[in-house]
């Protein structure tokens, strides 16, 4: 994955948009070479006197790690100071099917024969119910992203500055909710070491990546963090509700 990362150096303040992932200073660049070598100094903030980004030394494991940590000095530096190319896109395809798995996984629909303790995960790749769960999350994300999207510039439209301190455009959003459903992939440690579905450790996942969204987009938007909650709850239930007639239709096709 790190050819997908860019670090941005060298650029006017205002067109590469960089920051302190600190006090959110903006900056001009994150580091800067030693003469005659290859080694990167990393810059300090003129304001706080700490790195402006020591995050580019980082791995991305690392980095995702730090996302899912809630840190807002990590979101500062994926969402301002980091080109991460398709990044988001290829995790979203991940927690995708991660998300309808696990909906399989608790669904009646689920076929009696299966045995998932036999069979466990390759042969649920077998079942054509797990694509169309996988096809109901996708329409589920679609839906919540345009949903939140909507929200935002409409609370933006009504209050303005008061709302949020900073107007980003709907991509910037999008990625933003996209990296946010990382949370997603703590579905994994119950699709490997679980044989049973826990109902409990599923909700505990969903607030989670609620929280998490809520972080991110307060982070990039400069709102705050429990104004940023709500648009995603809001995003949440209205997604939940439109899709329902589209579920509905799928599952009148005889599919599952």
């Amino acid at each position: 994955m790190n050819e997908d990362i860019d670090y941005q150096t060298n650029t006017e303040t205002k067109k590469a948009g960089l920051v302190c992932i600190e006090c959110e200073t903006p900056c001009s660049k994150l580091y800067s070479l030693f003469p005659n070598s290859t080694n990167l100094k990393i810059e300090h903030c003129k304001k706080c006197k700490q790195p402006v980004d020591k995050y580019i030394e980082y791995d991305v494991t690392l980095v995702l790690l730090d996302l899912m940590l809630l840190s807002k000095s990590v979101w500062r530096h994926t969402l301002f100071n980091q080109n991460m190319g398709y990044l988001h896109l290829k995790l979203a395809a991940v927690c995708l099917f991660c998300d309808g798995y696990m909906k399989w996984m608790v669904s009646p629909v689920k076929n009696d024969n299966f045995d998932i303790k036999q069979d466990a995960v390759f042969q649920a790749a077998k079942q054509v119910e797990l694509y169309v769960m996988t096809l109901v999350s996708a329409i589920q994300l679609a839906m919540f992203l345009a949903s939140t999207v909507i929200f935002y510039y409409i609370l933006m439209k009504l209050f303005g500055s008061q709302f949020a301190k900073k107007c980003v455009n709907s991509n910037s959003i999008c990625r933003c909710l996209l990296l946010a459903n990382c949370g997603k992939l703590l579905f994994i440690p119950a699709i490997v070491w679980t044989q049973n579905e826990s109902a409990i450790y599923l909700q505990i996942i969903l607030y989670y990546i609620f929280v998490c969204s809520a972080v991110a987009l307060s982070t990039l938007t400069h709102c705050q963090s429990f104004v940023a909650l709500c648009i995603v709850l809001l995003g949440h239930f209205t997604s939940s509700s439109c899709s329902m007639p589209i579920i509905s239709w799928i599952n009148s096709l005889g599919l599952t």
